[in-house]
C-alpha cells in the first residue's frame, strides 16, 4: 500500500489479515477501500474484495452467502470460494450446507488450512463427535496444525469428557505460538 496506496487486493487482503487476527475493529475501512478499487480488478478479485466488502464492513451474511453461491459456481475449482460458502452458511445455522462446502474446498486444495477447523466447528454444530475426530485426523495427516485445530480439538475434548485430549490440545497450541 505504500507503493500503490489504490491496490485494492493489498486493501482486501489487509482486512482479511484484520478480521482473521483478532483486529476486527480495522478491517471494514480496508474492505470498504478495496470496494471503492473493485472496478480496476479480474472478476476472480472481484469475488474476493466483495466477499472482505460484505463480511468485514457491512455483516451481511445473507449477501455473503449469495455471493458465495455465485463464486462456487463461476469458479468451481476455488477453493477460497467453497471456503467461504461455508463461512456464510455456518454463521446462518447451515452446518450441514457448511460442512459439505467445506470438504469441497479441501477436496480441492488439501493444504488450505481453513476448511480444515471450519469443518470441524460445523460438525461439533451438527453434534457428530466421530466426524469432527476424523476430520481432525486428516488435518494432522496433511500437515495442518493450527490453533483453529488445537481449539477444535480442545472443544472436542471438553464435550466428550477426554481431559487428555484437552490437555493436549493446550500444550500443542502453546508450541504454535512460537
Amino acid at each position: 500500500l505504500e507503493l500503490d496506496p489504490d491496490f485494492a487486493m493489498a486493501h482486501a487482503l489487509l482486512s482479511g489479515v484484520y478480521a482473521n487476527t483478532g483486529r476486527s475493529t480495522e478491517a471494514p475501512r480496508y474492505a470498504q477501500r478495496a470496494f471503492e478499487l473493485r472496478d480496476r480488478v479480474s472478476e476472480r478479485e472481484r469475488f474476493f474484495i466483495s466477499w472482505r466488502y460484505l463480511v468485514d464492513a457491512e455483516q451481511a451474511w445473507d449477501k455473503a452467502l449469495d455471493l458465495a453461491v455465485e463464486w462456487t459456481q463461476t469458479y468451481p475449482r476455488e477453493a477460497f470460494a467453497f471456503n467461504s460458502l461455508g463461512l456464510a452458511s455456518g454463521t446462518l445455522g447451515q452446518h450441514e450446507r457448511a460442512a459439505t462446502a467445506f470438504r469441497q474446498a479441501l477436496a480441492l486444495d488439501n493444504k488450505f488450512a481453513p476448511p480444515y477447523g471450519n469443518l470441524a466447528g460445523s460438525l461439533v454444530g451438527l453434534n457428530r463427535f466421530d466426524e469432527v475426530s476424523a476430520a481432525l485426523q486428516l488435518a494432522r495427516t496433511n500437515g495442518i496444525n493450527t490453533n483453529a485445530i488445537q481449539r477444535t480439538s480442545y472443544v472436542l475434548g471438553y464435550l466428550t469428557n477426554d481431559s487428555a485430549a484437552m490437555d493436549s490440545a493446550i500444550a500443542t497450541a502453546r508450541t504454535l505460538r512460537h
